[in-house]
């Protein structure tokens, strides 16, 4: 175990890598709560398991790029590539939403950013946080419905009453064009922070705030392009054999 790591102050932790803040508060440990206590002493009041801990944080590394990830999906069917994309959500809601929103409200305690920048923060990451949630809950409730359905259907399922309804309502290519047009949804962010610009003389808790925020919208990137590069390619072969199967069907009949 790392006696440097253990034995350094949290403050300095994440002076030294905004990485390991994230990681601090995924267990539990808001590193600006206890700004002046090592490892070694919060471990003691929260319980936390602290080789895990700092085993995470010596391995502290990038997560998967665009194309890794992509060679590992493309191979997969449709099902496996949701299931996928919803443990994305569950760790943007559960994790990187929250922390995000608590290093806004530490923001308003910092001297050197202004009041009226500080209130715009809180309005347009809030406002981000709603709409994502929706985006995220939308998707989930109607896309991936709707794609489960027409595996279903491969499979031998026959539509029926608010089934047949929710087919003829939905389609690939209108939830394409609906994504495309939530593709950006952190561009207001980017525009407040002035692309994430900062200087020597900005706080410590902007530069990790900004740090974070660059960070989820690289995650978002890549997801978004799983979902347009490769799930909706799918599910639109997908759409195209359940219509072929329709027809047959309903010519039989």
């Amino acid at each position: 175990m790392s006696y440097r790591l253990i034995h350094k102050k949290l403050i300095d932790l994440v002076e030294e890598n905004p990485n390991y803040a994230s990681i601090l508060y995924f267990y539990g440990i808001p590193f600006q709560h206890y700004p002046k206590h090592t490892l070694n002493q919060i471990v003691n009041y929260n319980k936390v398991d602290l080789p895990s801990l700092v085993h995470d944080l010596q391995n502290t590394h990038q997560p998967k790029g665009y194309r890794a990830l992509y060679e590992v999906l493309a191979v997969e069917d449709i099902s496996h590539i949701i299931a996928y994309i919803k443990n994305e959500h569950l760790d943007f809601i559960r994790y990187h939403l929250p922390f995000m929103a608590s290093l806004v409200d530490n923001l308003q305690n910092e001297e050197n950013i202004h009041k009226d920048l500080m209130l715009d923060f809180r309005y347009f990451f809030f406002e981000f946080h709603k709409s994502f949630v929706e985006h995220i809950k939308e998707e989930e409730e109607i896309v991936f419905n709707y794609l489960n359905l027409l595996e279903r259907i491969l499979n031998g399922h026959t539509p029926m009453g608010k089934e047949i309804f929710f087919l003829q309502k939905n389609s690939i290519a209108k939830f394409i064009s609906h994504h495309k047009d939530d593709d950006d949804d952190m561009k207001g962010i980017r525009t407040l922070t002035d692309q994430y610009r900062l200087d020597e003389q900005s706080p410590l808790f902007m530069r990790i705030f900004y740090h974070e925020l660059k960070n989820f919208e690289n995650k978002l990137k890549i997801h978004s392009r799983i979902e347009n590069e490769l799930l909706f390619p799918k599910a639109m072969r997908l759409e195209q054999k359940v219509g072929k199967e329709l027809e047959r069907i309903g010519k039989k009949n």
